[in-house]
C-alpha cells in the first residue's frame, strides 16, 4: 500500500491559484487505481483525506498481440464496417500497438471511414485522443446499452463487426449481433492479471474490514470490483468484505458497469460520477459534496 504526498511542484506561481475546498480533511479514502494512481490520489490528498492506496489493476499485453494485429491488418484492409470500443485502455493498446507497427497514421485513416461505436464516456474520449470521433455513444453506458444502440443503426446484411472487449471479459453483445446475421470478430486487446503477491492486497482488506478506518473507497473501472473480491476470495475474507463495503465503508463508483458490479454483490452506493463528467474528478467532487451534506445534517 502506497501513500504519500502528491508530485505538484510547490514554489511559488505567477498565476494565482483558486483554493481548493479541502472538504476531506480527517477523512481516509481508500484506492484501487493503477494507471493514473498518482494523479487520483493527489485528488483527494490535496483535499485533505488521507490516502489508503493499493493497486490491484493490472492490464497486461505481450508486445502487438496477434489479435490485435488481425484486427489492425483487417481494418486497413477496410474488412470492417464497423467496430465497437468497451474501453478507452482498449483504445488506446490498439493505437500503441500500430504505433509499434508504424502504422498509426494509416489505422486511424481506416478507422475514420467506418462508424466507431464507444460504450462510454472513457472510450470516447479516448477516441477523441487519437483523433478519432465515435459515431456513436451507448447509453446507458452498458452491453444492454450498446445492445439497444446497434439494433437502431442501419447495416448491411452480414455485415463484418468488430469488437474490442473489456479484457477477457464475456458479453451478451457477440451472440446478441451474430444472431442478427453480422459476421463478428471480437477479440481482447489486453488481459488482466492478479498480483503474483497478494500480501497487499490482504493488508488492504484488513484495513476495510475493521470499523472506522477507512470511510470511502472509490471504484473507477468494473475489474477492480471484480478482481478485489477475487483477492478476497482467495484469502477467504470475502463475506467479511462484502458485509464491511455494505455496513461502514462508503462506496462511490463511476460508470454504470462499475456500479451494477458493485450491486452484485449488495453494495450500495454513496457517490456515483454523473453522466456528464464520468472522470476522476467527477467523481471527488461527488464524495465532496455527500460528506459536506452529511456534516450539515450531523455537525457533531
Amino acid at each position: 500500500m502506497s501513500s504519500g504526498a502528491p508530485p505538484y511542484n510547490t514554489g511559488m506561481s505567477e498565476t494565482p491559484v483558486a483554493p481548493v475546498d479541502r472538504g476531506l480533511a480527517g477523512i481516509t479514502v481508500a484506492l484501487l487505481e493503477t494507471r493514473r494512481e498518482r494523479e487520483f490520489r493527489g485528488m483527494f490528498e490535496m483535499r485533505g483525506a488521507q490516502v489508503l492506496s493499493c493497486p490491484l489493476i493490472f492490464p497486461e499485453n505481450d508486445g502487438v498481440e496477434p489479435q490485435v494485429r488481425r484486427f489492425i491488418d483487417g481494418a486497413l484492409a477496410g474488412e470492417f464496417q464497423a467496430a465497437v470500443f468497451y474501453t478507452g485502455l482498449g483504445v488506446l493498446t490498439i493505437l500503441e500497438a500500430a504505433r509499434a507497427l508504424g502504422l498509426d497514421a494509416k489505422l486511424r485513416t481506416a478507422l475514420a471511414a467506418i462508424p466507431l461505436i464507444a460504450r462510454g464516456p472513457k472510450v470516447r474520449a479516448a477516441l477523441r485522443r487519437e483523433q478519432l470521433q465515435p459515431a456513436a455513444l451507448a447509453e446507458p453506458a452498458t452491453t444492454e446499452g450498446l445492445m439497444a444502440l446497434m439494433a437502431a443503426m442501419s447495416f448491411a446484411p452480414g455485415a463484418a463487426i468488430a469488437v474490442a472487449l473489456a479484457g477477457d471479459q464475456p458479453t451478451a453483445l457477440l451472440p446478441a449481433l451474430r444472431q442478427r446475421g453480422f459476421e463478428v470478430y471480437d477479440f481482447p486487446p489486453y488481459h488482466y492479471r492478479l498480483p503474483d503477491n497478494l500480501d497487499e492486497a490482504g493488508q488492504f482488506i484488513e484495513q476495510l474490514c475493521r470499523p472506522g478506518q477507512v470511510r470511502w473507497i472509490a471504484f473507477t473501472s468494473q475489474p477492480q470490483v471484480g478482481i478485489l473480491f477475487q483477492c478476497a476470495e482467495t484469502l477467504g475474507a470475502r463475506e467479511r468484505l462484502e458485509q464491511a463495503l455494505q455496513r461502514e465503508v462508503r462506496v462511490a463508483s463511476i460508470g454504470t458497469v462499475t456500479t451494477a458490479a458493485l450491486s452484485r454483490h449488495g453494495i450500495p452506493i454513496s457517490a456515483h460520477a454523473p453522466a456528464e463528467q464520468e472522470t476522476m474528478i467527477g467523481l471527488v467532487k461527488q464524495i465532496v459534496a455527500a460528506e459536506s451534506s452529511a456534516q450539515r445534517q450531523d455537525p457533531n
